[in-house]
């Protein structure tokens, strides 16, 4: 069995003011569904969080009747109910962040940039600061932990044109900007 591993993040649906704050355009709520009623069904998609603002219960029957894939949610800030309830309504697993190991990597997925841990992962990949410049997160949110550009992986529906995009195809992509970085110096 080849189970490919799919991610997205921050899809906020019903959140109006993502429109303006992140300058998403027309019909992104559908594009999204749409790309997340490719996946096969055999396949595993892990949201990195924040799934929807308001609507909870009509927005995760629609979740549950585009994919028929496995559904995995690291829980975001926005994601407040309770993980019996996630669990009640179409998802496999809710976490507050988990370890995967693909391609001969070590990853670390999270809704936000967790503690640089390069000892035990390779890389973090996680969501929560969409299309936004990094300045302007951490002005908002001083706590969150250094950022460190080689080790963590700013996951946003907005720079995937708001489709789920392949853990493996993201890790490839990481490796050729690395090979590119080093042909270079």
């Amino acid at each position: 069995m080849n189970n490919k591993i799919w991610l997205i993040a921050d899809t906020h649906f019903n959140h109006k003011k993502v429109d303006e704050w992140c300058n998403r355009k027309p019909g992104w709520e559908d594009k999204l569904r749409g790309g997340l009623a490719a996946i096969p069904d055999e396949d595993v998609l892990i949201h990195l969080g924040d799934i929807c603002i308001g609507a909870e219960k009509e927005t995760h029957g629609i979740l549950q009747r585009v994919s028929n894939c496995k559904k995995w949610l690291i829980r975001g800030n926005h994601d407040k109910k309770t993980n019996s309830w996630y669990l009640s309504h179409g998802w496999d697993v809710v976490c507050e962040n988990m370890g995967v190991r693909c391609c001969g990597t070590n990853v670390l997925l999270s809704h936000k940039p967790m503690p640089f841990r390069p000892d035990i992962y390779d890389i973090n990949i996680h969501g929560h600061f969409h299309n936004i410049g990094l300045e302007r997160c951490y002005e908002c949110e001083p706590s969150l932990p250094p950022y460190h550009g080689k080790w963590h992986y700013r996951l946003s529906c907005e720079e995937t044109n708001y489709q789920p995009i392949l853990l493996e195809t993201l890790l490839e992509k990481r490796r050729k900007i690395k090979r590119e970085l080093i042909k270079t110096k």
